[in-house]
């Protein structure tokens, strides 16, 4: 999301963009796809586009303030600054296959795993009913959503920025898992990231599988890249 004075990625240089957090799922994508564009920008955002961190609520202040001049941010804050006049560059779900990249994992550790699988398997459980709830009741998941933004924030979310920002969401019991691993080659060519062995590795999706098959839904696929 830019300025309307950007209309093309050459406006870009020595222009200030922002990200929610260093190093996280939209500031990996943006200092890559910048670097796709033949800008150089470091690991710490610094080079031919300035790149900063701070809270999406923040974002939002310092764009209407004029001290950023765009920011790359997950929804529903892309559709907040577009009504407050920015307009977008880029979509990020056109550079990934089918526009499908994850954004969000539910992790516990292996040795968690070991100690308490009916625990692992109840939040799992919890995690299929919410997304079957959303499925079935989108309406009522979207105020209950954008509700929980606005205590947890202080600012709510115009109703008409929280409906084109769920038009754009999935919720979904796949992880997306070969979107990860390439998302980490990604923060590897932006320097955020040592190059990692295995890191397909950090799957296992035999307990959601289980339950999925018990539920009669479609089980979700282990990661196809080496």
């Amino acid at each position: 999301m830019v300025s309307s004075d950007i209309t093309s990625p050459a406006d870009l240089a020595g222009k200030t963009l922002a990200t929610p957090g260093p190093a996280n799922t939209q500031d990996v994508a943006l200092k890559y796809w910048l670097g796709q564009q033949g800008y150089h920008v470091d690991a710490d955002g610094k080079g031919d586009v300035t790149v900063i961190n701070q809270d999406n609520s923040v974002t939002v202040q310092a764009f209407q303030t004029g001290e950023i001049d765009g920011a790359w941010v997950p929804g529903p804050y892309a559709s907040v600054l577009e009504a407050a006049g920015a307009t977008r560059l880029v979509d990020e779900s056109t550079l990934w296959p089918k526009g499908r990249f994850v954004t969000t994992h539910l992790l516990v550790r292996n040795d968690f795993l070991s100690a308490h699988p009916d625990l692992v398997d109840d939040l799992l459980t919890g995690q299929i009913a919410a997304n079957d709830y959303i499925a079935s009741n989108p309406d009522e998941a979207k105020t209950l959503i954008g509700g929980y933004i606005a205590n947890k924030t202080g600012a709510t979310i115009p109703a008409g920025a929280l409906d084109k920002a769920w038009s754009k969401l999935t919720f979904t019991n796949d992880p997306i898992a070969d979107s990860l691993l390439e998302s980490a080659d990604h923060a590897v060519s932006n320097g955020q990231l040592d190059p990692i062995n295995n890191l397909a590795d950090i799957y296992n999706l035999d307990p959601l599988n289980k339950l999925l098959a018990a539920a009669g839904e479609p089980e979700v696929s282990w990661p196809k890249s080496p």
